[in-house]
């Protein structure tokens, strides 16, 4: 076949399939704890997949079988805008999966209270041979497990952190559109019972010249591409 040929098979291929997609065409929402958010990231690094392999090694080649899937994190990069919607947005949804009580506050927030000098929160001193561990018990009815349970009854009292991963998780959405027209979708990405599980540090410098960003990378339990 004449290369001219070959070539405009090819083309006639890659317009059958709409063309490539485009790196640029998506858009990010984001269901958490802390309610709902449409954003776009400057960047979505959509999960890998792995398999954990079992090794039967019998007789001849090892024949790796495999027993059980699993996932890489879906990292996203978000700059940071004047309101700093979506680093708030992150911060509530990692304070919903893991919180903080101060048992001493009269307030029905789930954060400590600082402003208040009667109830500061004590926390275990290593010096003091003070260390938190994990409670004897479980809750296993909601999944709840409490932290923060010392030798010391006042620092147990003041101060507790328990894992919320029932309530904390969500659903990430990830959308690639089309290229040409940005009115369709091209596919559907859903992470299930996701939360952020990492957040990066953010630096601001005197001689900076660029924007603010940060880095969140959502940890989950299954997705589907539809």
């Amino acid at each position: 076949m004449p290369v001219s040929n070959a070539v405009t098979q090819f083309r006639e291929d890659v317009i059958k399939k709409g063309g490539p997609q485009i790196a640029s065409k998506y858009r990010v929402l984001l269901l958490g704890a802390g309610g709902a958010i449409d954003c776009y990231p400057i960047s979505v690094v959509l999960p890998g997949r792995i398999f954990s392999l079992y090794e039967h090694d019998i007789w001849g080649p090892v024949r790796k079988i495999p027993y059980k899937r699993g996932y890489t994190q879906c990292n996203m990069t978000f700059l940071i805008y004047q309101d700093w919607r979506e680093r708030k947005f992150i911060e509530r949804w990692m304070n919903e999966v893991v919180k903080n009580i101060d048992t001493t506050s009269s307030s029905s927030s789930s954060l400590p209270n600082y402003n208040n000098s009667n109830s500061s929160p004590v926390f275990p001193s290593i010096a003091s041979g003070v260390l938190a561990q994990v409670s004897e018990s479980v809750e296993t009815q909601n999944s709840l497990f409490r932290l923060g349970s010392s030798t010391n009854s006042q620092t147990s009292n003041i101060y507790k952190d328990y894992v919320n991963y029932l309530s904390g998780k969500g659903l990430i959405e990830i959308e690639t559109l089309q290229s040409n027209t940005n009115s369709s979708t091209t596919c559907n990405i859903k992470l299930y019972e996701a939360y952020p599980a990492t957040l990066s540090p953010t630096t601001f410098a005197a001689d900076g010249t660029g924007f603010a960003s940060f880095t969140v990378g959502f940890q989950f339990n299954d997705y589907l591409l539809s």
